[in-house]
């Protein structure tokens, strides 16, 4: 056929169009893809010259465009509405448009096209019928059918990836069948994109017997009459005449060379490139060998310096040992100055004495002399002249004198050795602990007490450890008798049981009503008959005939139990003081405590059980028999599977429930095994109490063991397993101990025993320790740096059920955190002071164990801002060595903790890979309803033991507060927190409206009648504790940016910010006067503060890390309710 077209022009795609995905072709993409689809066009161009044509699947709109500068009219359908709408923008022509519409159901009338053209079409559905129905519909008669479709066993042979978009391809004969349903006449032709070169007669052109040489291996060629193995068959299918054409070549040298070109520049650039990088990685080899060889030297260093502090820490803990032992002989001349002043007051007396009597004069003279110069000399010994000049004191006894000057210079002697140890990294890295170790706190509180005019703080009695309120004299038991009251309203019942020997019963009531200070408990004793023993002390007896010898009759005579509370007791046992209010403070701590057992101590103190097990053949087996009661397995509250024997204290709701599926007639220990097993099946726990203390009545009064070889008791025990087979199924024929259900185990080591009301940071370790209590774990506390354990704070971690260890010199500490975590599923190590001397330690010996750093906050960031501060250059050479071991021991820990936003950011950029969760401080909200108006003055929190308190009060004192008194003359501060140094307390200056208070019991006493807080640091890191506290309390704050760092709070909106003394002094008055303002701070403030601080969002973000580090399933959803909101 002869054509008059001389040039077409594909559309180039613009920017912002589609995007290439596979689905349909666009001309972006070049290459043999771009050869076969213009072909295609251009292949059936001149057919369609002057006709009206419908391109099926016109998808990107470039083949019909193409088609519109030779036809009449044509018609783009396809299915997608976004293409169809951007080639309606991209191709605009007055004899072109673009229907949205399917293959199957073409949006054109009958008999209204001369030629339908879908390439590439059929591949992509099934309903290949129903398109060619579709076509013939829409062609006039003799109208023509121009189609491709791949070559299936070229284009997707068997092993092939297929095409996604692909779901019916045909192969030859399949695709003649699908032609010859509509059509009776039909060219074929085959399509293959193919490199090569072209000779044509010059002035001919391309003849039409063209001869076709086709590659077959490298270098042989053979001459074929088609193309083989084509890709594609393009088909000319019509019931009228077929148009006459052989072929046609598409020559892409333009572009092709112009690739080849733009390839050539790449090749010659990336030469370039590699010999570049050659060079540069050469040199990086020696770079990496020279660091390599550094690594080395400096890992030798590091293993010395290593060997060096452990050599040190060692010394340290000698030579502590040492000034503990001068101490104890200095206290002891203390004591006999003491022994001197009551002599000299008896001197006085006698003194007194003569001069009443008229005593001769010289006498006198001679008594009062001797009076003085004794005065003399202890004036002497008691001096802090003396003390501080370290002379020794003018005595006229030459061995007190010796003794004293002995001990002052090996005082001095040993200063000076501590003071060689300073310059190591061990010495400077716990130098924050250091500082509020009691060793230091004792003294400077002493002192700032002498400076503030004060006696020093005693403990406060709701502190005092529970083991000292338990310390019996050796006559304990020798107490006289107090009446029993009978309650008005019963929340205790104790039913003693009383044994057949009167003299224990007797003794037994004698010790128990010494104990009872409350007035709702009663008090009832259970016996096999009349007891006038009983009657004689005021209590009521219920008995029967053997009563006592079964539980389940011990149950009857107790009948309905009254209260919330019944205890059984044996009149064998002695009650220690401050049993029950133990009991009863376990009870309210642990709502899943069914029942409480006490500590059983023989005569020595050392332990008879603590709690019982259930043996498999079903005897209560004592725990802990024989070892010491402050050993670390029963010094803290724990879950047992029975009581101790004698003493067993249960919720009365559990007792009316459980107590009529007691055995009938079961001897008392198979009972109370039966009742413990009972608890325990629903889900209920008994727990030991070891402040909760009893011992026997008498040396001889112990309880009798049953006999094993009686028949009632093996009937008894069978009877046990028999109605627990679940439980002792899996121990039948040993006799093991029933182990309790296993828990998780978290090992926690910090510096110090926490001491949650003396500062924030012990405040949040022990809501740390609660919150994996209620995920179910058992928690061990390590205390890394204690010289002598604060019994008190132990005591109170251990009455909530925490075990608590103290570690006794560095390689007590190493050996210690080995035993524990080799056990653990985590070790949480808090601090880099701790973690520097444990982390490898840990990672080496537990492997097991997950490794959590809590860095408390960034120690390296405080020290760092702290020297420019002060401008050290010391200090900031020491900041960067801390800073090279927190980031080691994040690099070795499984996740590190945070408290801010902004110190999460500082590690993630400094370790991308590192796992880092932020924990916020948990802290429980105490607002109080007091108005503005009856609120005043200022109050700044911190405790003392930290140096960034230190100075921001003195900054605040010197440099703000003078400020602001300017302009509110009657205005006070109250500088209030634990561990006050001297120079803090000399600031203390009520005249200039500054009041040093100190420490506090209770917050709420200050912070419920101050109208804002102020807290000025000028360096620190972490979320600031004393922040969050006052805006629970509803008391709204002045922070420094330091201060505000982190925390998610915005000023104007939560909080007020300055930078300078003016800007601070500016808003503490603005504040402080303004009613609205102050309104809406403490609103905003607090319910940020709420959202963010409270225990049940930081529970959430401590289950998100244990998520991460594959401990998620070890938490415990149903502990989670008993955490407050």
């Amino acid at each position: 056929m002869t054509s008059q077209i001389r040039r077409l022009r594909f559309g180039r795609q613009s920017s912002g169009v589609q995007q290439f995905t596979g689905e349909r072709y666009i001309p972006a993409v070049s290459g043999a893809i771009q050869y076969e689809h213009y072909h295609r066009y251009l292949f059936a161009a001149p057919i369609c010259e002057g006709k009206d044509i419908l391109d099926i699947a016109s998808g990107e709109g470039y083949g019909a465009d193409v088609l519109a500068q030779v036809a009449r009219t044509v018609v783009g359908v396809d299915v997608d509405a976004e293409a169809v709408g951007a080639a309606r923008n991209r191709y605009v022509r007055d004899n072109l448009r673009f229907e949205q519409g399917s293959a199957t159901l073409i949006p054109l009338p009958d008999a209204s096209v001369d030629v339908v053209t879908s390439f590439e079409t059929l591949e992509h559905f099934r309903e290949h019928e129903q398109f060619m129905r579709e076509v013939c519909r829409v062609l006039r008669p003799n109208g023509l059918l121009i189609v491709s479709t791949p070559n299936r066993p070229v284009y997707s042979p068997p092993g092939a990836m297929p095409n996604e978009y692909h779901v019916r391809e045909l192969d030859r004969a399949e695709f003649v069948q699908f032609l010859g349903v509509g059509f009776t006449n039909i060219n074929l032709y085959v399509q293959k994109a193919s490199a090569g070169s072209i000779i044509f007669h010059e002035e001919h052109g391309a003849a039409r017997d063209v001869s076709l040489w086709t590659e077959v291996d490298a270098g042989t060629y053979e001459r074929t009459s088609t193309i083989p193995g084509a890709v594609y068959f393009v088909a000319l299918a019509t019931n009228g005449e077929l148009p006459a054409i052989e072929g046609t070549i598409l020559d892409c040298s333009h572009s092709f060379q112009e690739y080849d070109r733009v390839r050539n520049e790449q090749v010659g650039q990336q030469a370039g490139d590699i010999a570049r990088l050659t060079f540069e990685t050469m040199q990086r080899a020696d770079e990496i060998g020279r660091l390599t060889a550094e690594t080395v030297r400096l890992t030798e260093a590091v293993v010395k310096r290593d060997a060096d502090i452990g050599q040190l820490t060692s010394e340290t803990v000698r030579l502590n040992a040492v000034i503990v032992e001068r101490n104890q002989e200095l206290e002891r001349v203390a004591a006999e100055q003491r022994q001197r002043d009551a002599e000299l007051a008896c001197q006085q007396q006698a003194l007194a004495t003569l001069a009443d009597a008229q005593t001769p004069r010289h006498l006198v003279e001679t008594l009062t002399q001797q009076m003085e110069t004794f005065s003399a000399r202890l004036k002497t010994m008691s001096s802090p002249a003396t003390e501080a000049t370290g002379a020794g004191p003018d005595l006229d006894d030459p061995l007190e004198a010796d003794t004293v000057h002995a001990l002052r210079t090996q005082n001095r002697a040993l200063h000076a050795e501590i003071e060689s140890l300073r310059a190591s990294f061990s010495w400077r890295v716990t130098r924050p602990v250091r500082l509020i170790s009691t060793r230091l706190l004792r003294p400077a509180k002493a002192r700032a007490s002498v400076l503030l005019g004060r006696a020093p703080r005693q403990p406060a009695a709701a502190n005092r450890s529970a083991r000292i309120a338990m310390a019996l004299p050796a006559n304990w038991r020798d107490v006289p008798f107090v009446p029993f009251e009978k309650p008005l309203r019963t929340r205790v019942t104790i039913a003693m049981i009383a044994s057949r020997e009167a003299t224990t019963l007797d003794a037994s009531l004698r010790m128990l009503s010494a104990t009872l200070k409350s007035a709702d408990t009663e008090v009832i004793v259970i016996s096999d008959a009349e007891s006038p023993v009983a009657a004689q002390r005021g209590v009521q007896v219920r008995h029967a005939p053997d009563a006592t010898m079964h539980i389940t009759g011990v149950r009857d005579r107790i009948g309905e139990v009254e209260g919330e509370y019944l205890v059984l007791m044996s009149d064998r046992l002695a009650a220690h003081p401050g049993w029950l209010d133990a009991m009863l403070e376990l009870f309210d701590r642990f709502p899943d405590a069914g029942a409480v057992t006490g500590l059983l101590l023989d005569e020595k103190g050392d332990v008879i059980a603590a709690g019982s097990g259930v043996s498999s053949d079903g005897r209560l087996v004592a725990n802990a028999s024989g070892s010491a009661a402050d050993d670390s397995r029963v010094a803290s509250v724990a879950r047992v599977s029975a009581a101790s024997p004698g003493i067993l204290m249960v919720r009365a709701s559990l007792w009316r429930q459980l107590s009529p599926q007691l055995i009938a007639g079961a001897p008392f220990e198979a009972g109370i095994a039966s009742l413990a097993l009972l608890l325990a099946s629903e889900a209920i726990h008994t727990y030991c109490q070891p402040f909760a203390r009893f011992s026997f009545v008498s040396d001889a009064a112990r309880i009798p063991a049953p006999s094993r070889d009686a028949w009632d008791n093996a009937y008894q025990g069978w009877q046990l397993r028999d109605r627990f087979e679940t439980v002792f199924a899996n121990y039948a024929g040993t006799t093991d101990v029933l182990p309790l259900a296993t828990r998780p185990k978290i090992v926690i080591v910090d510096a110090f025993v926490p001491k949650p009301d003396q500062d924030s940071g012990s405040a949040d370790l022990f809501w740390y320790m609660r919150i994996f209590q209620a995920f179910g774990y058992e928690v061990c506390f390590i205390a890394a740096f204690e010289q002598v354990e604060p019994q008190p704070y132990a005591d109170l971690l251990r009455g909530w059920g925490f075990r608590v260890l103290i570690a006794n010199g560095m390689i007590s500490l190493q050996e210690i955190t080995t035993r524990e975590a080799v056990t653990a599923n985590l070790v949480m190590l808090q601090r880099i002071s701790v973690a520097s001397h444990l982390v490898d330690t840990v990672r080496r010996t537990a492997p097991r164990a997950k490794l959590v750093f809590s860095t408390v906050d960034l120690h390296y960031l405080r020290e760092e801002r702290a020297a420019i501060v002060e401008r050290s250059a010391s200090a900031l050479s020491h900041a960067l060595e801390v800073r090279r071991a927190e980031l080691h021991a994040i690099g070795v820990a499984d996740a590190t903790t945070v408290v801010s936003h902004v110190e999460r950011d500082i590690v993630k950029r400094l370790m991308p890979a590192a796992n880092v969760h932020r924990i916020p401080i948990p802290r429980i909200p105490t607002r109080a309803p007091t108005s503005f108006e009856a609120r005043r003055g200022v109050v700044f929190i911190g405790g003392f033991a930290h140096q960034p308190n230190i100075d921001a009060v003195k900054y605040l004192v010197g440099e703000i507060w003078p400020l602001v008194r300017r302009r509110l003359p009657d205005i006070e501060l109250q500088v209030v927190g634990s561990n006050v140094t001297p120079d803090i307390a000399a600031l203390d200056a009520p005249q200039d409206g500054v009041r040093i208070v100190g420490f506090v019991e209770d917050l709420s006493s200050i912070l419920d009648h101050v109208r804002l807080s102020v807290a000025p640091l000028r360096f620190g890191a972490g979320v600031k504790g004393k922040v969050v506290s006052s805006l629970l309390h509803g008391v709204p704050c002045v922070l420094s940016k330091v201060a505000s760092e982190g925390m998610g709070l915005v000023t104007g909106e939560h909080i007020l910010e300055g930078d300078t003394p003016q800007q601070l002094a500016d808003e503490i008055v603005r504040l402080h006067e303004d009613a609205e303002l102050w309104q809406r701070l403490a609103d905003a403030g607090f319910q940020a503060a709420l959202s963010e601080f409270s225990v049940r969002t930081v529970a959430e973000c401590f289950r998100t890390m244990l998520e991460s580090i594959g401990l998620g399933k070890t938490v415990d959803e149903t502990g989670l309710r008993f955490l407050p909101q």
